[in-house]
């Protein structure tokens, strides 16, 4: 592998992404770190290159930090303390983000298996490149999943959903509705009910991330990551949702 070329191929992403992307950032600097841990393999000049990398992403995540420890939001913050981590950051540096994220783990905001896979090396003050360290030959394959609750009988309470979408923050709604879905429902359930009831008047499209379902086309208008347009999820009034359902995990 040629890793003078693999080094510059990241550095061109990184002078991109700067200072826009906390969670790309944050992986490019574990991307990093696991080159400086390979000095050995590459020549002094590139081992340059990647030392300054390494500084410049570190001081883009400690700058993004908030007075609660997040950087970025919720959850990019487990990968970002990853980052520090990896480049050798004090515990202490992140002991409030990591309070921060024990908080929202104890309101059951980390329910999506992504994000708890980024999550549960923090807590134990490891990142993702700890894993070449670690013996797995021991693992008994033991963990058993406890069984859901069986449904109850009767039938769930039901709640209003409306629905408005925008083409832009100051333009006028192109599409005003209203749909009836169980109580607990998410929002992407409730935009297919939406689309189910009425398919002639409203539409979207998702793409499946590990993330979850990931809002691609509304009404036949599609994000354009060239452009860096996307569909941008508001709660009424006016708070943004980072995920579809609102920070605390509750549904509607």
């Amino acid at each position: 592998m040629d890793w003078t070329f693999l080094a510059l191929v990241v550095l061109g992403v990184f002078s991109i992404v700067s200072g826009k992307i906390c969670d790309t950032e944050a992986m490019a600097g574990l991307a990093f770190q696991c080159l400086k841990d390979s000095a050995e393999l590459y020549d002094a000049r590139l081992n340059e290159h990647v030392q300054h990398a390494l500084g410049a992403v570190k001081a883009e995540l400690v700058k993004a930090q908030d007075e609660k420890g997040l950087i970025g939001n919720v959850f990019s913050t487990p990968l970002a303390v990853q980052a520090l981590l990896a480049m050798n950051s004090a515990a202490s540096q992140c002991s409030t983000a990591v309070e921060t994220l024990v908080t929202e783990m104890s309101l059951g905001t980390f329910h999506n298996p992504m994000a708890i896979s980024q999550l549960l090396p923090v807590l134990h003050q490891k990142t993702y490149l700890d894993i070449s360290k670690m013996d797995c030959t021991g693992e008994d394959d033991s963990l058993v999943l406890e069984p859901r609750p069986p449904a109850g009988d009767l039938p769930p309470e039901k709640v209003m959903v409306r629905v408005v979408v925008k083409s832009s923050e100051v333009g006028p709604a192109i599409y005003k509705g209203r749909v009836r879905v169980p109580k607990g429902s998410s929002l992407h359930d409730a935009l297919k009910e939406m689309q189910r009831q009425k398919p002639q008047e409203f539409t979207f499209e998702t793409v499946a991330s590990l993330w979850g379902p990931y809002l691609t086309t509304v009404l036949g208008v599609m994000t354009q990551q060239a452009n860096q347009t996307y569909w941008q999820l508001i709660k009424s009034p006016d708070t943004p949702l980072i995920e579809g359902e609102d920070k605390k995990g509750k549904r509607v």
